[in-house]
C-alpha cells in the first residue's frame, strides 16, 4: 500500500457530481418545456372563448406545459419513491469474493466499476444513490505505511490506533477534513475492527451535494479490510441500518 493508495478522491467526487448532473439535466429540460409552452403565449392577444378550439394552442402551448408538469410530478416522486423502497427493502444477496471473504448486499444493488481504486467489491444502484465498496490489502504493506506516517509524528487521532491511524490516512486523503462521527470498536465474526460516519459536502453547478459515508475497517489474518457505503445527496439515518447490516454480515473465509 502506497501512502496515496487511497480510494481516488476525484472518483467519488465525480460519482456524487455524475447522480446530481442526471437530476439537473432532468430538471433542466422540464423547465424548458415548461418555458417553451409558455413562451408561446407571450406577446399574443389571448380569446379565452376560443382559446382552447385552437389546434395551435394545443401543439404550442397546452401539451408543452402539462408534460413538462407530468414530467416534473413524476422526476420528484420517482425519486423519493425508489430510496424510500430501499430503505425498506429487507431481502439481501450474499456475494463471496476471491476466497477471501463474503459480505450480504441489499437485492436492490447491482455490480458496478470506478467507486474506487483497487476495490475488489463494488457494487450499488444509480437510482437509488446508494453505493458500497471494499478494499482488501495485504497486512504486511499497510502497517508499513502507517508506522512510517506515525514516525513522522502528522497523525492526530485521539484513539492512536492501528486502524484509527490507517483510517485517517485514508479519510485525510479522500476528502478536505478528518471529521468522524460515530466513532466505535466493533468485533463482527471474529474479526476487530472500527466503524464511523464521515460526511463531504462538493459543490456543483452553484449546488451543494453531500454524500454521506459509513466506514469499517478490519484487521484480518493476513489483510485489512475497508468497507464503505455511500448514499448520494441524500440524508444517512434511513439508511444507516442498511449500512450497519452490511458492516456486520462480513466475515473473512479461512484458507
Amino acid at each position: 500500500m502506497a501512502e496515496d493508495d487511497a480510494p481516488n478522491k476525484s472518483i467519488l467526487i465525480n460519482n456524487s457530481m455524475n447522480n446530481s448532473m442526471n437530476k439537473t439535466t432532468t430538471f433542466s429540460a422540464i423547465l424548458l418545456m415548461l418555458a417553451g409552452g409558455l413562451t408561446s403565449c407571450k406577446g399574443k392577444k389571448i380569446d379565452i372563448d376560443t382559446f382552447f378550439e385552437d389546434i395551435s394552442t394545443w401543439v404550442y402551448v397546452i401539451l408543452p406545459v402539462a408534460l413538462g408538469i407530468v414530467l416534473l410530478v413524476w422526476r420528484l416522486t420517482r425519486e423519493m419513491f425508489f430510496r424510500q423502497r430501499a430503505v425498506d427493502e429487507d431481502t439481501t444477496q450474499t456475494v463471496s469474493i476471491k476466497n477471501k471473504y463474503s459480505i450480504e448486499l441489499p437485492s436492490y444493488t447491482k455490480p458496478l466499476s470506478g467507486l474506487a481504486r483497487d476495490a475488489s467489491l463494488q457494487y450499488g444502484s444509480r437510482r437509488v444513490g446508494f453505493f458500497i465498496y471494499v478494499v482488501d490489502e495485504k497486512k504486511s504493506d499497510v502497517i508499513n505505511v502507517v508506522e512510517k506516517r506515525k514516525s513522522e509524528g502528522t497523525l492526530t487521532n485521539q484513539e492512536n490506533t492501528f486502524l484509527s491511524n490507517l483510517a485517517e490516512i485514508i479519510i485525510a486523503n479522500m476528502f478536505n477534513h478528518t471529521e468522524m462521527e460515530g466513532y466505535s470498536n466493533i468485533n463482527v465474526n471474529g474479526l476487530e475492527g472500527i466503524s464511523f460516519n464521515i460526511a463531504n459536502t462538493t459543490t456543483h453547478l452553484g449546488k451543494n451535494i453531500t454524500t454521506n459515508y459509513h466506514f469499517a475497517f478490519f484487521e484480518g489474518q493476513d489483510t485489512i479490510y475497508q468497507i464503505c457505503s455511500q448514499i448520494v445527496d441524500g440524508n444517512i439515518e434511513p439508511f444507516l441500518h442498511n449500512m450497519k447490516h452490511i458492516v456486520n454480515s462480513f466475515k473473512e473465509i479461512s484458507n
